[in-house]
């Protein structure tokens, strides 16, 4: 069994939502492959007003155009609608989203009608349960210009656990040569849902927090991914871009974060903290990609 949805529009995120919360229990057998499943959107616009309240909420610039890490909310409705699939046989309530890593062959125009392409790997299982990737790729005029790979763990037993994906490694933060940090607003949660449709309550609500085990709410990790690199000194716009990251802990709202990273020519290796959290709750690397990298 297959699962290939096609959308002339943006997913109505109410009815996935519904099938987030609603769905229960993990079908997947020990030994059985996750069904070939996929979700395609052709013609996306660039939403002006959206891009604009991105912006604003992330801390880019409002003139800086579309930002490395705005084509992930264009793909994200349709990653959820995949995993939300009666057909697909993993419940994502709980899943965990481990690492990120994009690859943007060139900045996205404001003005362009875009064709997202969106499938979910192979599942190898790991002592954790149940490790995959949700890919995207999204072309304009039948070029690609955006890759992504977002790597998840469902938790479970789901088979002997075999070697996972090789792990976002990053060399130790010895030296940085660029701190800066901020305070993550109450509201933050809220506002960055509305404008991606990303409403887990893990994010939206003190208790829903605590009730998932947290000491209260945590912003969204991709936000997080989002202020590190509004927040990073810039990379050259006319280059392709790589954003690898691995997320190790929450950010809880209310906290205040630092970042601290260090930078050399075009590459910003860095960290950020929570709270008081003496461990990084992110580790990644921002940099200029090679000509003809893959991901």
């Amino acid at each position: 069994m297959s699962v290939k949805l096609v959308f002339q529009e943006r997913p109505n995120m109410g009815a996935v939502y519904w099938r987030v919360f609603t769905k229960r229990g993990n079908k997947l057998h020990a030994g059985e492959a996750l069904p070939e499943t996929t979700a395609d959107w052709k013609g996306s616009p660039v939403e002006a007003s959206r891009l604009a309240a991105y912006c604003a909420v992330c801390g880019f610039s409002a003139d800086a155009g579309v930002p490395v890490t705005y084509p992930y909310i264009m793909a994200a409705p349709l990653h959820f609608a995949m995993l939300s699939d009666p057909g697909f046989p993993l419940a994502p309530m709980g899943g965990i989203h481990a690492r990120n890593s994009i690859l943007q062959h060139r900045q996205v125009r404001p003005d362009e009608a875009l064709d997202i392409h969106c499938w979910v790997g192979e599942g190898r299982p790991v002592k954790a349960g149940l490790e995959f990737d949700v890919n995207t790729r999204i072309e304009a005029g039948g070029s690609v210009v955006w890759e992504c790979a977002s790597g998840y763990i469902v938790r479970g037993r789901f088979g002997e656990p075999q070697e996972g994906a090789p792990k976002l490694r990053f060399s130790a933060l010895e030296s940085a040569n660029f701190e800066a940090g901020w305070k993550v607003a109450a509201s933050t949660g809220r506002r960055y849902a509305k404008i991606t449709g990303d409403y887990n309550p893990i994010h939206l609500h003190w208790a829903f927090g605590k009730l998932f085990g947290f000491p209260r709410d945590i912003i969204h990790g991709m936000w997080s991914l989002a202020k590190c690199a509004s927040t990073l000194p810039a990379l050259p716009a006319d280059k392709p871009q790589r954003l690898d990251v691995a997320f190790k802990g929450p950010v809880l709202m209310g906290s205040s974060v630092s970042l601290k990273a260090a930078t050399e020519g075009d590459s910003r290796l860095f960290e950020v903290y929570s709270g008081k959290n003496p461990k990084p709750v992110m580790q990644g690397q921002y940099r200029t990609a090679e000509a003809g990298e893959t991901l």
